[in-house]
């Protein structure tokens, strides 16, 4: 049966309904106030919380707030109990991250309904994510197919027309052919850097704590041209396309994970690259509100249409590469979106089409 954590202040309150939610099979664990019932959220990872909010040492609200910041708690519905009825209160709850709101005094046959039926929410909310990770899982798998095979049969060609025809080949064929074999060089080891972060990203090797663990400070102008360097590494024949970056004398420093920001910029840029006209320059800025920093690539390419923009953030797809055909895997965007994620950062993606892409690094400043 699914565990709920009881988080109340009141003893005989909290014994009653433990008995309750017990005779209808519930496992219970119980917290007399905010700062106990965190601990105990982190420790046992319940389906469903039951929280009072005015209690001793820290109210239901601080709570929740402490409850999302925590990547082992935050999906774990969360239902207030309390006897404010304010439509204030309610309202604050729900934009805090609340589930729902039962105001005391409430009977069991609302308390037992709502509760159901939150649980019932949760359990949808967790296949439709297993049926995505699983679509993205094969989605990736036959990509790195494709990927492998175009840039493998290009060398095949290569190193077949140098075994058979070297001698009658001029010296400008012999350039031809180590471009197209530079090229596909390249591609792999894109495709064998990206597989790296994506297996380091399943298997827990990389995590926001290993971020936290290992950021160093570095200057923004630093950043920016470490990704200039991926992303023409990353863009094959578009890579002399011209950058203009209006944050190359930019000497705040922002705390990161050097490593991964470099290749999570150099994936931004590399697209904007591929994707903007060769007459046009791709824009580089930087700007700070508040206590965020935000770094901006700007192109003036096809743009993406809107409908394919949770696609290519969620499960890596290039614009309009339904056939494939495109340069790179797709999965620039969505590693490059799970890299700043790491971060406690978020990516933003403004496009118009036929004016192109806005993409932004929002990240946190220390």
């Amino acid at each position: 049966m699914p565990m709920i954590l009881l988080i109340e202040d009141e003893q005989d309150l909290r014994e009653n309904l433990v008995d309750t939610l017990t005779f209808e099979g519930y496992d219970l664990i119980t917290a007399a106030n905010g700062l106990q019932g965190i601990e105990l959220a982190a420790a046992h990872e319940p389906d469903l919380i039951l929280s009072d909010i005015m209690m001793p040492k820290m109210d239901g609200y601080s709570a929740l707030v402490a409850l999302q910041k925590d990547d082992k708690t935050a999906h774990i519905p969360v239902i207030f109990l309390s006897a404010a009825n304010d439509r204030s209160y309610i309202r604050h709850g729900m934009e805090l991250g609340a589930e729902d709101y039962l105001t005391k005094p409430f009977t069991h046959a609302e308390l037992l309904s709502t509760i159901k039926a939150r649980l019932q929410r949760n359990d949808v909310r967790g296949k439709h994510l297993s049926e995505t990770i699983s679509s993205a899982r094969k989605n990736l798998a036959r990509r790195v197919v494709h990927e492998m095979r175009s840039p493998l049969v290009s060398l095949n060609i290569v190193q077949e027309v140098f075994s058979r025809q070297f001698e009658q080949m001029t010296p400008e064929m012999v350039q031809e052919y180590l471009a197209i074999q530079r090229e596909g060089s390249q591609r792999l080891t894109h495709l064998v850097e990206q597989m790296v972060f994506l297996n380091e990203l399943d298997s827990g090797t990389i995590t926001a704590e290993t971020v936290l663990e290992h950021r160093r400070p570095i200057p923004i102008a630093d950043l920016f041209n470490v990704g200039i360097v991926e992303a023409k590494k990353f863009s094959y024949h578009h890579a002399s396309k011209s950058i203009k970056n209006m944050a190359e004398a930019v000497q705040k420093t922002l705390n990161v994970e050097t490593r991964l920001l470099k290749h999570a910029l150099g994936e931004v840029i590399s697209n904007a690259l591929i994707y903007s006209p060769p007459d046009k320059e791709v824009e580089l800025n930087y700007w700070v509100e508040d206590t965020s920093a935000y770094l901006s690539v700007l192109d003036h390419g096809p743009g993406i249409p809107a409908r394919e923009l949770p696609i290519i953030l969620s499960q890596g797809k290039n614009p309009g590469d339904d056939d494939l055909t495109q340069q790179g895997m797709g999965f620039g965007l969505y590693l490059a979106r799970m890299l700043v994620d790491l971060h406690q950062g978020m990516l933003i993606v403004n496009s118009q089409e036929g004016r192109g892409t806005q993409i932004v690094m929002k990240l946190p400043i220390d």
